[in-house]
Parts: C-alpha cells; structure tokens; sequence
C-alpha cells in the first residue's frame, strides 16, 4: 500500500490487503487526515465485489470532511469506474461514470 501525498493518490490491490476493511479504513482516514484537497484511491480487484466496496468507501466518507474521488480499477481489460463524492451541504452528491 502507498500513498502519493502530492498527488493524494492512496493505491493497493484490496484482496491483498491483511487487514482487509478494518486496516483499508484506517489507511484511508490516515490519508484523508493528510491530503489537502482530495484523494484518488485506487482499488484493484479480481472479484465482481466492486460495488460492495464502492458502499463501503461511500459509508467511510460520510465521518470525512472533504470532498473525494474514488477510482475503482478491476482488473478485468481496462475498465475504470469514477465515482466522485460531494457533500454540497444538504448532502452527498454520487456521480459515477464508466472511462475505457
């Protein structure tokens, strides 16, 4: 696992992580408390759980008070998923998008 402070980028394969949710969290809350605008993380995964951890980085992102973009690479043929979270005061704003 490692995280770019300049660019703010935190990046691991998720089914290799040791202490699965409980460490990724911690992980992520560590460089949440550390970037300055957002943070890119970037996820590869081999299972079709992709939309379970997208919940679960959403579930994280509500005790943090930032705006964070959430890059979710599988490692299916090059296909990226955006998912970009907003809080814009009456809530948070999900836009998703599919980049070849």
């Amino acid at each position: 696992m490692e995280l770019d402070t300049k660019d703010n980028i935190l990046s691991f394969p998720l089914n290799t992580l040791p202490g699965g949710a409980a460490e990724f969290r911690r992980s992520y809350e560590l460089a949440a408390k550390s970037a300055r605008e957002q943070i890119t993380v970037e996820m590869h995964d081999n299972e079709d759980g992709s939309l379970a951890t997208i919940g679960m980085l959403i579930n994280m992102r509500k005790s943090i008070d930032q705006d964070v973009t959430i890059c979710l690479q599988n490692c299916q043929p090059k296909v990226k998923y955006l998912l970009t979270v907003m809080d814009d005061g009456e809530g948070f704003v999900f836009k998703e998008g599919l980049l070849a």
